[in-house]
């Protein structure tokens, strides 16, 4: 994957906790190679428990949407969004 270190970093330390999906456009600039900026990553962990690690870890994490929740960390102009998903795989 190409991405920010942070966002390899984030996604590395929950992948020891329970699976984790990257989405949407950081898969298709992977295929082609190129950085992408705004990483989406969908996994079986409730929010507030992403949520705390994340705040364990020395992020700064923000809870956005009032429908569809996502943990939104942000630096610079790079972001990494995390939503969870209850279902099947």
């Amino acid at each position: 994957m190409t991405s920010a270190n942070f966002q390899q970093e984030i996604l590395q330390k929950l992948s020891e906790h329970c699976q984790v999906y990257i989405v949407g456009g950081a898969v298709r600039d992977a295929q082609w190679g190129i950085a992408s900026k705004d990483v989406d990553a969908v996994m079986a962990m409730p929010l507030l428990e992403i949520e705390q690690k994340l705040l364990e870890w020395g992020y700064k994490p923000h809870i956005i949407g009032a429908h569809q929740q996502t943990v939104s960390v942000f630096q610079g102009t790079e972001h990494l969004d995390l939503v969870n998903f209850s279902g099947d795989v």
